[in-house]
């Protein structure tokens, strides 16, 4: 028990000193996600290339990896999300088209004919970096107002839902807004200009916010993805990337609020991506 203390006492130490986000906690343990057996985290690269760091332990935080695969080149010039199911989506800056990729696990599919992406609309670029889309195909983005704006990818169509294919309107006042972070199904986190963490959740039958919660203070990080779950990947000072789970049903953070390091040398990537189906819970 006094090294379990002790260990402790260091983390929070260094955590201090490094001005990490420390979450506040209850009393009850937070329970962990349940996810696939791997978390398929991406990066690109500054140079384009795109490649994936297969996380394997999704469901504890504990710094487990696989090799580091390169899976493709050309994506630097744009801006990519990464959806469930090995979908991604890619805004192409030079002709602001907005395309839809597949990767099997093993290889990008044809999804246009002899296509690898089909192009699946056009002026999205105005939204970024705050475009996000969730694990069901779910985008949400801020534009210049402040006002959200929402368009749903129906996969088995391969067509946007009716009346979201010019972007719903389903809320104000969310500018300023530093970051938007994806989840599993209608899940939003937000950073606000003080710091401010807070996750809402978007109900599409009823067209309301049923769930909006502050979660954190001191969040800073630029870069923070979600595999789903209340699971949280951010990156930090020197590249360090650190995992944070909030359970919302007991409105509790693992590891006593601490966030746990898993990994280093994340930090000069142009966008770091993970697969918001990963996990729920």
């Amino acid at each position: 028990m006094r090294t379990v203390k002790g260990v402790t006492a260091v983390v929070v130490a260094v955590t201090a000193v490094l001005g990490l986000p420390t979450m506040a906690v209850t009393a009850a343990a937070a329970p962990v996600p349940t996810c696939a057996s791997t978390a398929e985290v991406y990066g690109v690269e500054p140079d384009g290339r795109l490649f994936v760091y297969r996380h394997t332990a999704p469901s504890t935080g504990a710094a487990n990896w696989s090799t580091k695969t390169y899976i493709g080149s050309g994506w630097a010039d744009g801006y990519t999300l990464a959806s469930g199911n090995g979908n991604f989506f890619h805004i192409d800056y030079a002709t602001d088209t907005l395309r839809r990729y597949h990767w099997s696990g093993t290889g990008w599919d044809a999804v246009d004919g002899a296509r690898q992406y089909q192009v699946i609309g056009h002026g999205f670029a105005m939204y970024t970096p705050n475009l996000i889309v969730d694990s069901s195909g779910n985008f949400f983005g801020i534009d210049a107002y402040g006002r959200m704006r929402y368009y749903a990818w129906d996969a088995n169509t391969e067509s946007w839902a009716p009346g979201t294919e010019g972007g719903m309107y389903i809320g104000t006042g969310w500018g300023p807004t530093l970051n938007l972070v994806s989840g599993d199904n209608g899940i939003v986190y937000r950073r606000t200009w003080d710091n401010e963490l807070y996750r809402y959740r978007y109900d599409s039958n009823t067209g309301t916010w049923p769930e909006t919660d502050s979660v954190g203070a001191g969040w800073w990080f630029d870069t923070s993805v979600s595999s789903g779950g209340g699971a949280l990947y951010t990156v930090g000072s020197g590249g360090n990337l650190y995992w944070y789970h909030y359970d919302v049903g007991n409105t509790t953070w693992a590891n006593s609020g601490l966030p746990q390091w898993i990994g280093q040398g994340w930090g000069d990537l142009q966008q770091v991506l993970i697969d918001p189906s990963t996990c729920t819970g």
